[in-house]
Parts: structure tokens; sequence; C-alpha cells
């Protein structure tokens, strides 16, 4: 009788201690979870908690990311392009936000943004990153408008005529605006100018002033800097490539006006045509990223 109740007691204990062993191993281990039906312990993945990308960014600066995304909506002008401003300030945090809101923003934020990712574009180390968030929002259903207007950013060049928005990058002596194009002869790249009433770009070629039909203008953002043939700055913006030598774009002043030309890598000056003559000029201005 007393051996039998010293073997109940055991077996209570061992029961009850394969038990509590169960349930501290549980308690010990996140990832595991008893079977219902037998006694195994089955190893299950826990899934990470997904943060809003917004959760992600500091808050170093005294208004939030989302204040400023729904600033871009504000009714007051001056506040609109305050926002504008403080979101390329806060580059790296924006790109983050931008990629989030874009889809559900107004049409105005999402002009907004455009001007955000395009001023961005032309940072050097967020360049690449711009590059791969505007494939990413060329490929959600934002309309063909947006569409358009996205893929100017990466390619800032329309073929064939000049956009109504476009900034003209020069001028005659009588005031009419001359606009920045490219076109290619012979296989080469070669930058011109060309107003609205023409019907193509007039450029330097092989000592003459030649119009050319087919021709892109440019209608990206525009940043001239004061340069010379021996002076050019390493964030010039090279708008083609002839013999491996980069092709860029310049204006000078010249008969009363300011026209556009090139500037090829290593040459001692920059070609800018008029009156049917080509002009060597040494001091220019040079579009610059």
């Amino acid at each position: 009788m007393q051996v039998r109740s010293v073997l109940i007691v055991l077996t209570l204990f061992v029961g009850f201690g394969c038990k509590d062993s169960d349930v501290s191993d549980v308690k010990r281990s996140e990832n595991v979870e008893v079977g219902h039906q037998t006694n195994e312990v089955v190893k299950t993945e826990r899934k990470p908690v997904k943060k809003n990308k917004v959760d992600q960014l500091t808050d170093s600066a005294k208004i939030s990311i989302e204040q400023l995304i729904e600033q871009l909506d504000d009714d007051d002008f001056e506040i609109r392009e305050s926002a504008v401003d403080e979101l390329i300030e806060r580059k790296t945090e924006s790109i983050l936000a931008i990629e989030m809101s874009f889809d559900g923003s107004s049409i105005e934020a999402k002009n907004r943004m455009i001007l955000v990712l395009e001023a961005l574009y032309h940072v050097k180390e967020t360049k690449e990153k711009i590059r791969i968030i505007i494939v990413k929002l060329l490929k959600m259903k934002c309309g063909e408008f947006f569409f358009k207007k996205l893929k100017l950013i990466i390619n800032p060049w329309v073929s064939g005529f000049i956009p109504s928005n476009t900034v003209a990058s020069g001028k005659e002596v009588n005031e009419t605006p001359l606009f920045l194009a490219r076109c290619i002869v012979n296989g080469e790249v070669y930058v011109g100018k060309i107003q609205r009433a023409w019907t193509g770009v007039n450029i330097a070629y092989l000592g003459n002033e030649k119009k050319i039909k087919n021709y892109e203008v440019y209608v990206g953002l525009q940043k001239w800097v004061n340069s010379k043939y021996d002076k050019i700055p390493s964030n010039a913006f090279a708008v083609g490539r002839n013999d491996n030598k980069n092709i860029y774009a310049i204006r000078a002043k010249l008969k009363g006006g300011n026209h556009i030309g090139y500037y090829v890598q290593g040459e001692k000056s920059g070609l800018i045509s008029w009156g049917g003559e080509v002009h060597k000029v040494e001091s220019f201005q040079i579009l610059v990223e």
C-alpha cells in the first residue's frame, strides 16, 4: 500500500513536471506553438511587424514630414512653396515619404511632389534614388499627365516641339525667347537654339549656321554658371558625347542677345551660331546639374 502511494505521487509529479516544462519552453521561446492534438512542439516563424514608412523617419525638424505633405495642398501659395523647400532640404526623409504618399495624394500635391523629385534628381547624392522611385511611380496607374511629367524628369527632352511651359534659355536682341535644343547630324550631337516660329534648330556646323528640322527641346531644370574653356565645372551637364568627348550646352551674349551654342570637351572655345556664321567664345555660361 505504501509502495502504491509512492508510485502514484511519482506519476503525478512526473506528469505535472512535463506539463510545466512544456509551458516554460513555450514561454522561453517566442517562436513555438504547442500542438492541440499532440504533445509535440511545432516551430513557427513570427512575422515582423511592418512599420509605416513615415514612422521610420527622423524627428529632427519641428514640422513633421506628414505635415509637410499636407501643406503641399494648402491654399496659401507661400506655405506650399515653403513646404517644397523644406522637403528638398530634408531630402532623405522626403524621398521615403513621397514614394509612400504619391498615389493617394491630390492633383495639386502630386504636382508639387514632382517639383521636389525634379529638384532632388539634380542633386548628385540623391539622383539615383530619385530615378529608382520615378521608375516605381511610372508603374502605377497615375494617369497620362503625371506619367509624362515624371518621365520628363529622367529624360528632360521633348521631340519636335516646344511645350508651352518651357523655360527660355536665351533671347534675341528684340527679346524674342530662344530655347535650348539638340539634334544629331551624321551620328554626332549638336546643340543650338530655336524660336517658337522656327521649323528647326539652328546650330554651328562646319563654320556655318545650319537649320536642322529633327530636334529635341530641353524642358528640364536650368542652372547656368559662368565658365571658361579651361575651367569647366565638374557638375556641367553633358547633353551628349562625340568621339568620347562630352558636349555641353552653353550660352553667351552676342550681338545684343543671349545666344545658345555648345562646347566640346578639350577645345579652347565654344561655338555659337548667329547671322549665318559661327562665332567662337572663350568665356560663356554653361548648363550644370
